[in-house]
């Protein structure tokens, strides 16, 4: 048996049911809970504290009124992956600066504007999808069926990832008039947690700590033992090495620990600076997929105790400073409390084996925002195995990064610049990273990628095939083009001796050929001016398998001012005419 609720809002925020079970043989009763299952990975959706009294649930579909309480605007050309989702129709103009929320669970919230007014904070992203407004002309009676439209104007979607909890939104006040805002939601398929957590509630954020990976901080005071090492050292005291103080820092610092394995985290210590000039009102805690809580200090010097409710399963909690009592090298000392988690996929499977990448064949305009792709609860560490065709690397579109791409760069094309396929296409391995605000162009594999400012969610990198070792090109004996610069031209030479640095680089002794052994050098591959490949700069040199096979490039070709020393002997053996 299953129960669905239904998409409203009601100011109770519950909805319920009741099943009931009877037979000939017993009387009807309430099915315990005991006998009831979810196949829900994870709560159903659920977006409340707005202002009910402006904005109802809804369903997102096409002609339909776009503004709660007014029949002149009307939706139209919507995405077909948009359609039907749950979503907010408010009013038409909307009579405040902010926009609050609260939701239960992780979303891709998505906000419709006239992308010539956007009031969206800049860490909203463009989409690049739109849909029609249609403002109906008010004196127009619908000739069967059909309404006249005065204008249409093409409003942009954009999009922002949230975790449960509490979330305002700023919006930039509109120059004429109101914002008008359309809104519509969809669960992240990568926010519900596939991790099982439990057992004793433990402290993780200890330096000393099996679990603890690194910390960082926007200041530190003097750049000595006030770090974020001391925020987290668990002394809890006001001196050097037991609490972090920043460079005279108050609203906007910050403090992060990073955790090696995922906790479920229930239970936050905090200790403010003993003198009152330093204390912090609010702090908001920023953990992983974008869930915050928030909590109020007192302005007291003892350690304060919070509860995080609901608990979060992270890796990382950063503590930023919302609100002070007064600024003057402001910080303070921090514990974390939770519950390990771990992932039952792991357990069941031998230990060190890791899942098979998914296999995937994309277009030439797939991007991670692509439906192929943005369905698939990506996030960083997820890895795909990807099959492009000839066609896409010569294809239209934008790349912006450099070996760590932004998620609207067209896949295809990313992964040619990073030089995981050749330009006929292939098969390759892509790894999803942790995205960022800023992203560098640059050329590589014969293809140029642009710069961009904008947050990505996600980054997209590429395994990419190791070129063959060092020990793999030379051998002791093999023949070598080798500068000489007593001579001031390029001679024959052998490897004398070769030691190994990395895959690409060797030390090596070099013989030059009918030379004294004096004359051997000491020199490091690659050195584009003392050494090369056998016949490259020695022409006609008889090299065999030592000259590598190479086609469709152009070789520079160096001529030395001086000639060979009397007595030298070409590669055939026979003596240089003097």
């Amino acid at each position: 048996m299953y129960h669905s609720v239904h998409n409203e809002e009601h100011d109770s925020g519950s909805a319920f049911s009741k099943l009931f079970w009877e037979n000939e043989f017993m009387e009807k009763s309430v099915i315990s809970q005991d006998f009831l299952y979810t196949e829900n990975k994870q709560p159903p959706t659920k977006l409340y504290n707005f202002d009910s009294k402006l904005c109802k649930v809804v369903e997102l579909h096409e002609n339909e009124s776009a503004f709660l309480k007014n029949d002149l605007h009307k939706i139209q050309d919507i995405p077909f992956e948009y359609q039907g989702t749950s979503a907010l129709k408010c009013e038409y103009d909307w009579p405040f600066e902010s926009f609050k929320f609260s939701v239960n669970g992780a979303i891709f919230l998505y906000v419709v504007v006239d992308a010539k007014k956007n009031p969206l904070p800049d860490d909203f992203k463009n989409t690049h999808d739109v849909m029609s407004m249609l403002k109906i002309n008010p004196k127009h009676k619908p000739d069967n069926g059909r309404i006249k439209a005065t204008t249409s104007i093409a409003y942009g979607i954009y999009k922002k990832k949230y975790g449960s909890g509490d979330h305002v939104i700023d919006l930039t006040p509109a120059k004429e008039g109101k914002n008008h805002l359309m809104i519509f939601y969809t669960l992240d398929p990568g926010g519900g947690s596939s991790l099982t957590c439990g057992g004793q509630e433990v402290g993780m954020s200890s330096p000393k700590d099996a679990d603890y990976e690194s910390c960082s901080e926007s200041s530190r005071f003097n750049k000595n033992g006030w770090g974020c090492e001391a925020a987290f050292s668990g002394k809890m005291e006001d001196e050097e090495q037991s609490m972090w103080a920043t460079e005279n820092q108050g609203v906007g610092a910050w403090v992060e620990i990073k955790l090696k394995n995922a906790y479920q985290i229930s239970r936050v210590e905090v200790k403010s600076r003993n003198m009152a000039v330093q204390r912090n009102k609010q702090i908001q805690i920023m953990f992983d997929g974008g869930e915050t809580r928030k909590i109020t200090l007192k302005n007291l010097d003892s350690v304060q105790s919070f509860k995080i409710e609901p608990a979060v399963i992270s890796k990382s909690a950063r503590f930023v400073i919302k609100a002070v009592f007064a600024t003057l090298n402001n910080g303070g000392a921090f514990n974390l409390y939770g519950t390990p988690c771990v992932d039952p996929k792991k357990l069941d499977s031998p230990e060190g084996e890791e899942e098979e990448p998914k296999e995937l064949i994309a277009t030439c305009e797939d991007t991670l925002l692509t439906e192929k792709f943005s369905t698939l609860g990506l996030k960083p560490d997820t890895k795909l195995s990807i099959t492009c065709p000839e066609a896409c690397v010569k294809a239209p579109g934008n790349v912006f990064g450099d070996l760590e791409y932004s998620e609207d760069s067209f896949i295809c094309k990313a992964a040619f610049h990073a030089g995981a396929i050749e330009d006929k296409g292939g098969k390759f391995e892509m790894v999803i990273v942790a995205g960022k605000f800023e992203y560098t162009g640059a050329e590589r594999s014969g293809a140029n990628s642009k710069g961009k400012t904008g947050a990505s969610a996600l980054s997209m990198t590429f395994v990419l095939q190791p070129g063959p070792d060092i020990m793999d090109k030379f051998k002791v004996g093999q023949k070598i083009d080798v500068y000489d610069d007593d001579i001031g031209a390029w001679l024959p030479g052998n490897v004398a001796k070769i030691e190994r640095v990395d895959a690409e680089t060797a030390d090596m002794v070099v013989a030059k050929e009918n030379m004294p052994e004096d004359s051997n050098e000491s020199l490091r591959w690659p050195d584009e001016e003392k050494l090369d490949y056998c016949g490259f700069k020695v022409m006609k040199r008889e090299c065999g398998a030592a000259k590598p096979i190479t086609t469709g490039f152009s070789v520079k070709i160096a001529f030395g001012v001086k000639g060979p020393p009397p007595g030298y002997f070409l590669d055939s053996g026979e003596k240089m005419k003097e």
